[in-house]
């Protein structure tokens, strides 16, 4: 299931733009190239929904939860890919982070992952929970412009 949110001004800025996504049981996979290009794709072995070059994606990112927001405010930023975003909503999402550089594939299940940017101080709020059974752990950082 995925929920996409508009905003509301695209008739007259005839520019659409999503504020919001929500996905249900999503199967993902992050894939961190040696040169540290990152690229999200909807399923192992299918094309990238979109990418992130080397030089907007620390050299640690996504592997800690630092470099997932640095990463996010990269992407969410002025003039990102997705400026207009505010919230990603994602629940009970399979991952899995194929790091090329490392030589590791990692599968996470039954993950929750919240993202909100704040406009009152351009910060970025991040969550992320599992409820894989023997595997329960729970994550919030925030990062302030």
């Amino acid at each position: 299931e995925a929920v996409v949110g508009l905003a509301n001004d695209f008739l007259i800025g005839r520019k659409v733009s999503a504020t919001s996504v929500r996905l249900v049981a999503p199967h993902l996979t992050l894939h961190i190239e040696k040169d540290g290009e990152v690229s999200l794709a909807a399923a192992e072995g299918a094309p990238p929904l979109f990418r992130l070059s080397a030089g907007e994606v620390p050299k640690d990112a996504p592997a800690r939860l630092v470099g997932l927001l640095a990463a996010a405010d990269a992407t969410l930023g002025s003039g990102g890919l997705f400026s207009d975003l505010m919230r990603v909503e994602i629940e009970n999402a399979n991952i899995v982070i194929d790091d090329s550089r490392r030589g590791r594939v990692d599968r996470l299940n039954a993950i929750d992952l919240k993202l909100e940017r704040r406009p009152h101080d351009s910060g970025l709020l991040v969550s992320a929970s599992s409820s894989a059974p023997g595997d329960h752990w729970s994550t919030t950082a925030t990062l302030a412009a």
